[in-house]
């Protein structure tokens, strides 16, 4: 049987890294992400929402409980429609992540991320990605990539 070795973080293919030098290398910053950092899933985020309108006064019991047996698209559809349609504020960011906790949470994936000069697309409804390219970081070239990756 032969030995396979297994490494912590890969060696990347030329292709890639090509890409990453030419600033054509795209990263998809998926809800994994987030979750790591105890950001809700989206039908958590959705729940949350039809509570905050429960407790603030806005639905009763009943209507809570059936509209948290919908999928987080269509509960979050009909609680943004029922704000807009009369006239409730929408929760704050804080009352429905958890912000709080959460900043509790960060490790540095986040900034481990974006220290690449590459291009970032994401969907998540956290805005820690924004924070971290709002601040000064440290860039992770391909020329340093096999010296810093050790540390990661």
């Amino acid at each position: 049987m032969k030995n396979i070795e297994i490494y912590e973080i890969p060696p990347l293919s030329n292709q890639i890294l090509n890409a990453a030098s030419n600033g054509k290398l795209v990263i998809f910053i998926g809800a994994g992400v987030s979750r790591l950092l105890d950001y809700p899933s989206w039908q958590k985020f959705a729940e949350r929402y039809a509570e905050y309108l429960y407790k603030e006064g806005h639905l009763s019991y009943l209507e809570y409980e059936y509209l948290k047996k919908l999928d987080a698209r269509k509960l979050l559809s009909i609680c943004k429609n029922f704000c807009k349609k009369n006239n409730i504020p929408e929760p704050s960011r804080s009352k429905i992540l958890n912000a709080k906790e959460a900043e509790k949470n960060i490790h540095n994936i986040y900034e481990l991320i974006y220290s690449w000069n590459l291009v970032y697309v994401t969907t998540n409804f956290d805005d820690e990605l924004d924070k971290v390219a709002e601040k000064p970081h440290k860039e992770v070239t391909i020329e340093n990539y096999s010296s810093s990756s050790d540390s990661l």
